[in-house]
């Protein structure tokens, strides 16, 4: 049974619905503008430094010039990010034991430093992690940094959110050692049988029979479980509004791991790279190998190496990175000031909007060019985006985003949201939750006295092994009259659900898609969390 299989075929939930226009408590943040049905505001995060890589201060709109397709764009909006301005990191009040959102503090510019373990060796693994380690240990105040983890089966975990605490950072990276990859062992161990038969039989068509099957088996997982971490963790970030950066610390995979997998890489790239575009988030690659050594190979079999083989892991890595506006740091040991570097391009950003002349969103690639009007300045900023129509999405489009998001370890954040759940009095595995989306965070499209928008909602229960069960998958239509639109924009909706909390569950997920936008809310609860709260 595949794993995208064993997530639909889990137990059935007992439940009921009913949803309800009611008021929400007052929202901490700002209200949306209105939404235009007819053009989308595109963002464009950009990092301008001189000749010596240092930050360019005290540009206004008029220095820069904006391209999308080659045709100029009228700038419409701009604002300056700066590390020095930004409020210190707020220290979380206890909240309610029975409300939960996915909504992050504003703390201005974040940076998420991704360990990979899954895809580095353990020798790598160790060296990267005693750099990452360097890099926290010297942190500035007003750094914000969280650390997350892809670990050796493939998980996306949060060892540690946004924080300044240099201290508490230091003791999450230092909880790291050990989960070696079980996919690159198992990859290094069927390279040795795929050799060894090759030499014993000489017959190449046996050693389909050997290891290659098996690597090429963990390898397609390996370049499957990445996409899909890189995706969530866009959709994580899209509800910040400062700048983004992910620094992803990994030996990389080859692109031929999606051919294993029956997949475009061109897709797959493109797949998790829309996500951190959508989400204004720039990725850096730092391989974690450092330089490369002269011989490489399984051990007992050490070849000289050569470009062509470096190159097949790190193809990924300046992939992703040009295309969000990010960078690669590919051969270097100092892999503690690649870090560094990297997040200080979080310190000064020029934001920039603009409602592009061309309006048709056919699903074509719009490249973007940012230039700037003064001499020896260099701008870094995205390739481009994807001008999709996202309410004609293809169906097989839709579900496979919502049930990424439904099978995502972490919170998404592009549709504001909040949870209550209380306990239904007398029945101690009934769970009574309402979902409160946030004012002006459903797109409307006006129109003949009132205006129309959809959402999808899933509410699911998950297994520790990725099964899960859904007691609630549907489309909610909203008609909303002109005369109640005010209301509706200040307060949201909300919608009630009862569900029954099985035994074999590990965490409820709701899951929240504005069908216009296809922008998504996804909120996950532990089974603890949901045990702990009584009557």
């Amino acid at each position: 049974m595949t794993r995208a299989t064993s997530r639909r075929s889990a137990v059935c939930l007992a439940a009921a619905l009913s949803i309800v226009a009611t008021p929400l408590l007052p929202a901490a943040q700002q209200e949306r503008p209105p939404f235009r049905s007819n053009t989308r505001l595109i963002e464009v995060s950009v990092v301008v430094t001189d000749r010596e890589g240092k930050p360019a201060p005290g540009l206004t709109a008029d220095d820069f010039q904006v391209f999308d397709n080659g045709k100029p764009q009228k700038v419409e909006l701009f604002s300056v990010e700066n590390a020095a301005a930004a409020s210190p990191v707020p220290t979380p009040a206890p909240g309610r034991q029975r409300e939960f959102s996915n909504e992050i503090p504003d703390v201005g510019h974040v940076t998420i430093i991704l360990f990979d373990q899954l895809n580095s060796s353990d020798l790598a693994r160790m060296n990267a992690r005693e750099h990452v380690g360097r890099f926290l240990e010297q942190i500035r105040p007003d750094d914000r940094v969280g650390l997350y983890v892809l670990d050796g089966l493939g998980m996306l975990r949060v060892v540690h959110d946004f924080t300044s605490d240099a201290s508490s950072l230091v003791k999450a990276v230092s909880s790291l050692r050990g989960n070696s990859s079980l996919a690159v062992a198992a990859e290094d161990e069927g390279a040795r049988l795929e050799a060894e038969l090759a030499e014993l039989l000489a017959e190449e068509r046996l050693e389909e029979a050997g290891g290659k099957a098996m690597r090429e088996h963990y390898l397609g997982n390996r370049g499957e479980d990445t996409i899909n971490a890189l995706e969530s963790i866009g959709r994580y970030l899209s509800g910040v509004q400062s700048r983004k950066n992910v620094i992803w610390v990994s030996s990389g995979f080859p692109l031929v791991a999606f051919d294993y997998r029956g997949r475009s890489p061109t897709r797959e790239i493109n797949r998790a790279t829309r996500s951190l575009n959508d989400g204004n988030v720039a990725l850096y690659t730092v391989d974690a190998r450092g330089l490369i050594p002269a011989f490489t190979g399984v051990p007992g079999k050490l070849v000289p190496t050569t470009l062509s083989m470096v190159q097949l892991n790190q193809d990924i890595l300046h992939s992703v990175s040009e295309q969000t506006g990010g960078r690669a740091f590919i051969n270097t040991n100092d892999i503690q000031g690649a870090i560094r570097r990297a997040s200080d391009d979080a310190r000064m950003t020029y934001v920039l909007g603009y409602y592009p002349t061309d309006d048709r969103w056919d699903g074509r690639f719009h490249r973007l060019e940012v230039k700037v009007n003064r001499p020896r300045l260099e701008a870094r900023h995205r390739q481009g985006y994807f001008a999709v129509a996202t309410e004609k999405q293809a169906s097989s489009q839709r579900s496979a985003a919502l049930n990424a998001a439904v099978s995502s370890p972490i919170n998404a954040s592009a549709l504001g949201m909040t949870l209550r759940i209380d306990p239904v009095e007398g029945k101690p595995s009934d769970y009574r939750l309402t979902i409160r989306v946030q004012p002006g965070a459903i797109a409307l499209d006006p129109g003949g006295g009132e205006s129309r928008g959809a959402i999808d909602v899933i509410v699911a229960q998950v297994r520790a092994d990725g099964a899960e069960g859904r007691s609630l998958e549907k489309r909610v239509d909203i008609t909303v009259s002109d005369d109640r639109l005010p209301q509706f924009m200040r307060e949201g909706m909300s919608l009630d659900h009862t569900f029954t909390l099985v035994p074999s569950a590990d965490r409820l997920r709701v899951v929240v898609r504005d069908v216009r936008t296809g922008a998504i809310g996804a909120i996950g609860v532990s089974r603890q969390h949901l045990q702990a709260i009584v009557p």
